[in-house]
Formats: structure tokens, C-alpha cells, sequence
């Protein structure tokens, strides 16, 4: 019951692209969360806006090999997420970093809208845990402050037994990630650089019975500046744009 208990919360927070250690306490709740292999996702542009590049309002996660941003992570430690290649899923280009967030993550924007593709995968007592891949329609820049979009995703977790562990079936979930333009054109001051035409963005994660929330702060030519969740906050100390 344990190692259920944990690898449930583990899905739950990986959703939000958080890196809680191992050592939190796990959810105590009784997720009902099913089997099966059903697989896929959603781009997530489901509001019926237009991805044309004339409406966007400026680069707010800026796209090239050899980009590098430095962040101080929810380890407290440093960490620098690079963009190393590109590649092609499904006939879109996308960019891929090395890592983000602890996620393989790859990034690409097509008119207003940024898209992030990821795979979960990482480990917990007994078990390595990975997922098909899902995207996410995590920004779009010309939303006005109260809009909001969603994405809703489907996915198969797998979880691999080491060390003599009992065997867990994949998992299929579902969630619904849903936006909202928090506000717009502000001056945020970050790790003592302030940054000006931010955008402040909330997410809401609703699945498997439960909601997470997380903000975001994407500055316009520089990219994500801060990160916040109930499990801690990263912040950009540094980054280099090619």
C-alpha cells in the first residue's frame, strides 16, 4: 500500500512539473486511478483562436540551440536547462532541452500559442517510472488578464520494478490543465533582477481526483522567470540567448 500511495502522489505531482523529493509524505487519499494502455494527447487549443503570427504580442519563451537559462530549483541548488537540437513529432518542429524541471521537455510556438511536450520519468523507492509522451498549450500570449485555456491530456504510466518489488500495472490517466491570465505588461523583480512585460500565468491540474495549482512568470524575450507551486518556487538567476 505504500509504494501505491507514493507512486499516485508522485503521478500527481509530475503533472506540475514539480521536483518533490522522495522524502515528502505521500497523499493519503484512496485514488482510484485504474488500469489499462490507452495513450495520447492533445495540442490544447481548444478556445478556437487562430495561430496566426501577426496576433502574437512578442516572444515570451525564446527558441534556439544553445539557449541556456540558470534557475535556482526547488533543491536549492542551481540548475541550467539548455536547448541542445531540435526535432520532429508529428510533422511539428519542436526544441529540446537537455532537461527542464527535472522532465524531458521539448518546446515549440506556433502563433500565439507555446506547446510543451513531456515524458515523466523518474524514479521512487523500488520502482522507474516513466510515461508516454503529452503536450500542453502552457501559453498563449496575447491572452487578455481573466482569459483562459485548458489542455486536456492522456497518458500511460509504467512502472518498472527493481530490487524485487511487486509487480504494478501501467496506468492510464487524464487531466485537464487549465489556464488563466493572471496579468499582463508587469515589472517583476527576480533573485534582484527585475524584468519588465511580464506575464503572469495560473495553472490548475485536475486529475486523478485532486487539483494542484502553480504559477508561472514568463518575461517577453527572456522566458520563464519564476516558477511558484505549494511545493517551493524556482527563480532565474541567469540565461544566455542566442
Amino acid at each position: 500500500m505504500k509504494n501505491f500511495k507514493l507512486t499516485t502522489y508522485f503521478i500527481l505531482s509530475f503533472l506540475i512539473f514539480s521536483l518533490n523529493s522522495c522524502e515528502n509524505e505521500p497523499l493519503d487519499s484512496g485514488f482510484d486511478i485504474g488500469n489499462g494502455n490507452t495513450q495520447g494527447n492533445t495540442d490544447g487549443d481548444t478556445d478556437g483562436n487562430t495561430d496566426d503570427d501577426s496576433n502574437s504580442t512578442g516572444d515570451y519563451w525564446p527558441r534556439a540551440i544553445g539557449n541556456t537559462w540558470t534557475y535556482n530549483a526547488l533543491s536549492g541548488e542551481e540548475e541550467v536547462y539548455n536547448m541542445i537540437e531540435t526535432e520532429m513529432f508529428n510533422g511539428d518542429e519542436y526544441y529540446a532541452y537537455d532537461s527542464f524541471l527535472g522532465l524531458p521537455t521539448w518546446l515549440r510556438k506556433q502563433g500565439v500559442n507555446y506547446y510543451v511536450r513531456n515524458e515523466v520519468f523518474y524514479s521512487i523507492p523500488g520502482y522507474d517510472v516513466q510515461s508516454t509522451p503529452f503536450v500542453v498549450n502552457m501559453l498563449k500570449d496575447d491572452a487578455e488578464v481573466g482569459e483562459s485555456w485548458s489542455s486536456d491530456i492522456n497518458y500511460t504510466i509504467s512502472f518498472i520494478a527493481t530490487a524485487g518489488s511487486p509487480e504494478i500495472p501501467d496506468t492510464s490517466v487524464s487531466a485537464t490543465y487549465s489556464f488563466e491570465m493572471i496579468g499582463r505588461d508587469l515589472s517583476r523583480t527576480v533573485e534582484g533582477n527585475t524584468y519588465e512585460n511580464v506575464l503572469h500565468v495560473n495553472l490548475t491540474v485536475s486529475a486523478l481526483g485532486q487539483n494542484e495549482t502553480a504559477d508561472y512568470y514568463y518575461a517577453k524575450d527572456v522566458g520563464m522567470i519564476e516558477y511558484v507551486s505549494n511545493g517551493g518556487s524556482v527563480t532565474l538567476i541567469d540565461y544566455t540567448l542566442n
